[in-house]
């Protein structure tokens, strides 16, 4: 949860929300799988124009192994890691 001047933003793990006055509206929503490989694990900002989200992003691979089994795995979507940084500027989201 962050919030300054009246905004508030807060998140679950699929949707960052903002919240004006009594109004709560989702700024970015993610699809929901059983690994979670997309998924909100922090908000901050500077102003209410100027937010930050951290999301894990992770491709889901699936390894066959010696035995034959078939096993689905959780890798980094980017060889620089699993976390991605989203900027939000009060209208529109992009990726830093």
């Amino acid at each position: 949860m962050w919030g300054q001047a009246g905004v508030l933003y807060f998140y679950t793990a699929s949707t960052v929300y903002r919240m004006l006055g009594n109004q709560v509206e989702p700024t970015l929503t993610l699809p929901c799988d059983e690994w979670r490989s997309l998924s909100v694990r922090s908000v901050w900002g500077n102003s209410p124009s100027e937010v930050f989200i951290a999301i894990q992003n992770y491709r889901l691979e699936q390894r066959v192994d010696d035995q034959g089994s078939v096993s689905t795995l959780p890798v980094p979507a980017d060889s620089c890691g699993a976390i991605r940084i989203l900027y939000f500027d009060g209208q529109r989201l992009g990726v830093l």
